[in-house]
C-alpha cells in the first residue's frame, strides 16, 4: 500500500529497512540451516543481489554479513570469485572505512580456507603491489590485509612468498612518506618473520645481510629496520647473528656517513642499533668483551657533535644511553679511547649546545649520571662539577633568557648529590651551591619561577644529607660570596670611571639605550597599536 500511495522513490527508508530484514533472514538460514541444500540458480540469484548491494555504496553494509555466511558454509560459484576480486578493489579504494575493513574481514575468510582460493599468493601479490597506491588510507589497508594473510596463514603457504614479501615492505619502510604506514610496515615485517619456517627465516636473514654489505643507503638503512625485528621475534636466540652484524654496523658509523647519508637514514640506523642492544643484551655484552664495539665508540664522535642536526644529536644520546645501561661499569674502566673522560666531555658538549631541547638534555642528564658512577677519584669528581657549573655560567652570560641547562644540570645536582657519600657530598655541594643560591635569590631576568623552585628542591636535598648546622654555614658563605662580587662588581665600574672615562660613558649609554628598547618593546606589547602608527608615520615620511 505504501509504495502504490506514493512510489518507491518516496519510501527509499523503507525499501532499505526491508531489503536489511531479508539479508539477515538469509544470513541467519544459511548459518544455522544443518543441511543446506542451495541449488546452483539459487546460489546465484543471491549472489547477484549481494552484487547490486555491494556496487551501491549505500547498502553495501547489509550485503557482508550474508556473503560471510556463504563463504563459510564454503558454497561454491564462479561469482563468488568476481566478488572476492572486487572486494580486494574496493579494500584499496573505498573512501569509508568500515566498508575497507568489512572487505578484508570477507577476503580473510576467504583466502586459503574456500575450495575455490587455491593461490594464496595471487591475493598477496595484489596486496603488496598497493603498497605503492597514492592515497595513505588505500595503503593501510593494503598493509593490514597482509599483516591479516601473514597471521592467519600456514608456515607452507607464507613461505612460497616471503622474500617477495620482505623485499617489497622494507623499500617501502625508506620510500613511504606516511610515519603511520612505516611503522604498520615494521609491525607486518615482524608479522611476516614470526611466520615462516626456520629455514626461510635464515633465507631472509643472509638477504637482509647482504643488503647491510651493500654500498647503497637505501639497502643499508632496510637491512638495519629488518635487524631489529628479527631481534624482536628471536631475542636472545638472535645473538650469534647479531654479533656477526656489528662489524658491518660499524663500517657505517663512521664521519663520512654524515656527509654522505640523509638525516632520516642516519636517525634510523642509529635508532635500530639501539634497539638491538636494547633486545639482545647478553649479546652485547659478549660483543663488549670480544672488542666489538671499540671501534664504534672512536666513529660516534661526530654524530654526538653534529651541529646540523638535533635530531641525529639525540638518537646518539639514546644509542648511548642504551650502551651505558646495558654495558658493565667495568668496560669503561678499560676504555681508553675514548676514554670515559673523553665520553663526558662529549655529553657535556651537547649539554653546552645553544640549540638545546628537552629531549635531548633528559637523555644527556640520564648518560652523565650513569657515567658519573666510574668516577671513584675525588679529582674526577671535581672535574665533572667544575665542567657542569662552566655550562650553568655559560647559559647565565650567553643565553640569559633560556633556563633549560640550568634545570637540567640542578637535576643532575640532585642525584650525585643523593647517592654520595660524606666526602663526595661536599664537593658536589661545594660546586652547586652558589648557582643554587643565585637562583634561590631570583637573579634570573626570565624563568625566575621555575629556576627558583627547581633550585629551593635541591638545596632541600643538599640540607637534608648536610644537616641544618653544616647547610647553614655553607650557605652562609654563598651569600657572603654573592655580596663580594657584587661590591667587587660596584668597585671596578667606579676605577673604570676613574682610569677610562670615555670607555664608561659608552657603557652607560649602551645600557640605557637598550633599557629604552626593552621599554619600547614592553609598551609595544601592551598597546599594540602604536607600531601601526609609527609604520604609518614611516610610509608618509616616504
Amino acid at each position: 500500500a505504501d509504495y502504490a500511495a506514493v512510489g518507491g522513490a518516496g519510501n527509499r527508508g523503507v525499501e532499505m529497512e526491508l531489503n536489511r530484514l531479508l539479508f539477515k533472514a538469509f544470513t541467519q538460514m544459511i548459518k544455522d540451516a544443518p543441511q543446506l541444500v542451495l541449488s546452483s540458480q539459487r546460489l546465484q540469484l543471491l549472489l547477484n543481489y549481494v552484487e547490486a548491494d555491494v556496487i551501491d555504496s549505500q547498502k553495501q553494509a547489509t550485503a557482508f554479513p550474508l556473503i560471510k555466511a556463504i563463504v563459510s558454509r564454503k558454497l561454491q560459484d564462479p561469482k563468488i570469485v568476481e566478488l572476492m576480486r572486487y572486494f580486494c578493489e574496493v579494500a584499496i579504494t573505498s573512501e569509508l572505512a568500515h566498508i575497507r575493513v568489512q572487505c578484508r574481514q570477507v577476503l580473510v575468510q576467504f583466502i586459503g580456507n574456500h575450495p575455490q582460493s587455491k593461490q594464496p599468493k595471487h591475493y598477496v601479490d595484489f596486496f603488496i603491489a598497493q603498497l605503492e597506491y597514492e592515497y595513505e588510507d588505500g595503503r593501510v589497508s593494503a598493509i593490514e590485509m597482509l599483516n591479516s594473510c601473514f597471521e592467519n596463514f600456514t608456515e607452507a603457504v607464507n613461505d612460497q612468498y616471503c622474500l617477495l614479501a620482505l623485499v617489497s615492505l622494507g623499500a617501502r619502510l625508506v620510500n613511504d612518506d606516511s610515519a603511520k604506514c612505516r611503522r604498520l610496515i615494521a609491525l607486518a615485517i615482524r608479522k611476516l618473520l614470526q611466520s615462516i619456517s626456520e629455514s626461510k627465516l635464515n633465507d631472509a636473514y643472509l638477504a637482509t645481510r647482504d643488503w647491510l654489505q651493500a654500498q647503497k643507503e637505501q639497502s643499508r638503512c632496510i637491512a638495519m629496520q629488518i635487524l631489529v625485528e628479527m631481534a624482536e621475534v628471536r631475542g636472545e636466540t638472535f645473538s650469534n647473528r647479531f654479533k656477526e652484524c656489528l662489524p658491518l654496523i660499524t663500517q657505517i658509523i663512521q664521519p663520512v656517513t654524515l656527509s654522505e647519508y640523509a638525516e632520516r637514514t642516519i636517525v634510523t640506523i642509529l635508532d635500530s642499533l639501539s634497539a638491538m642492544l636494547r633486545k639482545c643484551p647478553k649479546a652485547t655484552k659478549e660483543a663488549a668483551i670480544d672488542g666489538l664495539f671499540n671501534h664504534m665508540l672512536q666513529g660516534l664522535e661526530c654524530f654526538v657533535k653534529c651541529l646540523d642536526s638535533p635530531r641525529i644529536q639525540l638518537a646518539c644520546a639514546r644509542l648511548f644511553g642504551q650502551l651505558f645501561t646495558t654495558l658493565e661499569m667495568e668496560f669503561f674502566h678499560s676504555l681508553t679511547d675514548p676514554s670515559v673522560k673523553q665520553l663526558t666531555e662529549w655529553m657535556c658538549w651537547q649539554l653546552k649546545n645553544r640549540l638545546l631541547e628537552e629531549d635531548l638534555a633528559e637523555q644527556v642528564a640520564k648518560n652523565v649520571a650513569i657515567l658519573s658512577t666510574v668516577f671513584v677519584m675525588d679529582e674526577e669528581l671535581i672535574w665533572l662539577c667544575k665542567k657542569l657549573c662552566s655550562i650553568c655560567k655559560f647559559e647565565v652570560v650567553q643565553q640569559p633568557s633560556e633556563s633549560l641547562k640550568r634545570v637540567t644540570i640542578f637535576k643532575l645536582a640532585a642525584a650525585l648529590a643523593v647517592r654520595a657519600d660524606a666526602t663526595r657530598l661536599m664537593i658536589v655541594v661545594d660546586a652547586f651551591l652558589p648557582y643554587l643560591h643565585r637562583e634561590m635569590m631570583g637573579k634570573s631576568p626570565q624563568n625566575t619561577v621555575e629556576l627558583q623552585q627547581i633550585s629551593l628542591e635541591v638545596a632541600e636535598i643538599f640540607k637534608e644529607k648536610l644537616g641544618d648546622e653544616i647547610y647553614a654555614r655553607k650557605l652562609t658563605q654563598c651569600q657572603k660570596l654573592a655580596a663580594e662580587k657584587i661590591e667587587q662588581r660596584k668597585r671596578r665600574k667606579k676605577e673604570e670611571a676613574v682610569v677610562d672615562p670615555m670607555n664608561a660613558a659608552l657603557k652607560k649609554q649602551k645600557k640605557n639605550k637598550a633599557k629604552a628598547a626593552a621599554r619600547k618593546r614592553k609598551l609595544d606589547t601592551d598597546k599594540p597599536y602604536r607600531a601601526s602608527i609609527r609604520k604609518k608615520r614611516r610610509q608618509a615620511q616616504q
